[in-house]
């Protein structure tokens, strides 16, 4: 298969060519920007990430030596391991569950052990993978964006159903991975970034958002950017790009009228959450066991809302540690374990019921428990907190404390805080703050 010839490809060139390796690492953990997915890979990018995460923290256990802080993110990411661990043998014991139903239900969570040794990342490493992934966003956005306005799968993708209601419009959602950082890192910094014809680039770049069509990401993607101009200080370029986004949004304002009006879903969720009638709109005839009448924020509410109600009558242990480790491809053991009403029906025809791609608070919960999932909260928090005490440090560093905001922001509409995958970059970008006070001590000493 190709996807694992260019695992064992990436594995290879880590001692020789490590950003060659890490640029295709995080290429696995974001579904290879949409280009190497798993129909062009035929496996999954996520699979692939975490073998090479496993194979790679064993080189560098030996081979490479670092300096290692002991600060909130380093143990709080100690003790989530432990608690792994500790999931690990709760699925055993009290599940029951085999090693190999285990190993296939904890493998795409292994990722988080990535930690260990991008923070080792040298720094002209960091900012040369991040310009390639700045041309390589900017590439896809203009793929995608032919993709949506001819409705053909441009970038590889399974088109069945897509047209929206509400707009009449195809929607994709295999949009660029790293839309949102590149769009703060080239409108805030456009002189930090080896890119050309900026303009060209942001106006080609604000279409990809809007081609998404997804209500919550064009809210905080676009809020997310207007905190960063004002956090660096921008006020005047603020209010012009304001003025800008308004000129350029008029010609699409029936189809942004038509994404946020009551056929959209907008009224009818926020009805739905304030009510409480979210949780009585079930219709098993639909697609995901929800009303066709409710919206998509309400049916994420739902969502939890069944899981936590069945967890309040399981043992204390089980709400410490969740569902269980195990896969939702092993879909006939889920399914005589679990019968909830509410998830997207697979092709088998069974729900999927202990993950979701639309909330990541659900897949906290069912993963990982009450427990578990605080501590991927605290973690992301920890994360965030870092980015941001050291943000006048780099513009990377800067423009990556924004997208974890917006993983906050739009975590009740994505599961991207729930895959550990999307910890990748993040992690890749604290190496500028570690190596630098690193080689700071280093200098010191000597």
């Amino acid at each position: 298969m190709i996807g694992y010839a260019l695992l064992v490809f990436a594995i290879l060139l880590y001692p020789y060519l490590k950003k060659w390796s890490l640029l295709l690492f995080i290429a696995f953990c974001c579904g290879g920007f949409q280009v190497l997915n798993q129909i062009v890979l035929g496996t999954k990018p996520a699979d692939l990430a975490a073998i090479y995460t496993v194979v790679i923290c064993g080189y560098s256990f030996f081979a490479e030596k670092g300096n290692y802080e002991n600060d909130l993110v380093h143990r709080l990411f100690k003790a989530f391991i432990v608690f792994f661990i500790l999931s690990v043998l709760f699925s055993l014991f009290h599940y029951g569950f085999t090693l190999t139903q285990v190993i296939q239900g904890s493998r795409m969570h292994w990722t988080f052990l990535s930690f260990y040794f991008l923070q080792k990342t040298r720094n002209e490493d960091v900012e040369w993978i991040v310009n390639k992934i700045i041309r390589i966003t900017i590439f896809v956005s203009v793929l995608y964006i032919i993709q949506v306005l001819t409705n053909l799968p441009v970038l590889p993708y399974v088109v069945e159903n897509n047209i929206d209601s509400a707009t009449g419009i195809g929607r994709f959602y295999n949009y660029p991975y790293f839309l949102g950082f590149v769009i703060y890192a080239v409108a805030i910094f456009p002189d930090k970034f080896k890119v050309k014809r900026k303009n060209i680039c942001l106006i080609i770049l604000f279409l990809a958002l809007l081609s998404t069509q997804g209500r919550t990401m064009m809210i905080s993607l676009t809020l997310m950017l207007f905190i960063g101009l004002w956090l660096n200080g921008h006020r005047t370029k603020l209010l012009k790009i304001g003025i800008g986004l308004g000129i350029f949004l008029l010609p699409f304002a029936d189809l942004i009228s038509a994404r946020f009006s009551a056929a959209g879903g907008s009224d009818s969720d926020i009805q739905a959450i304030f009510n409480g009638s979210f949780k009585n709109d079930l219709d098993s005839r639909t697609g995901t066991g929800y009303s066709v009448t409710g919206g998509t924020m309400s049916y994420r509410f739902a969502w939890i809302y069944e899981r936590a109600e069945y967890l309040s009558g399981r043992p204390l242990s089980e709400n410490i540690f969740g569902l269980g480790m195990i896969s939702e491809s092993q879909s006939a053991l889920v399914n005589r374990m679990y019968k909830f009403n509410l998830g997207l029906v697979q092709d088998n025809g069974f729900r999927i019921q202990i993950s979701t791609p639309d909330i990541s608070y659900g897949n906290f919960l069912t993963q990982f428990g009450y427990v578990g999932g605080f501590m991927l909260i605290l973690i992301w928090s920890s994360i965030l907190y870092k980015l941001y005490i050291n943000r006048n440090d780099h513009p990377i560093i800067f423009s990556t404390m924004l997208l974890v905001l917006f993983y906050f922001v739009n975590s009740l509409a994505g599961s991207t805080m729930s895959n550990m995958y999307s910890f990748g970059f993040p992690y890749l970008v604290l190496s500028l703050i570690y190596q630098k006070k690193n080689q700071k001590v280093s200098s010191i000493t000597v």
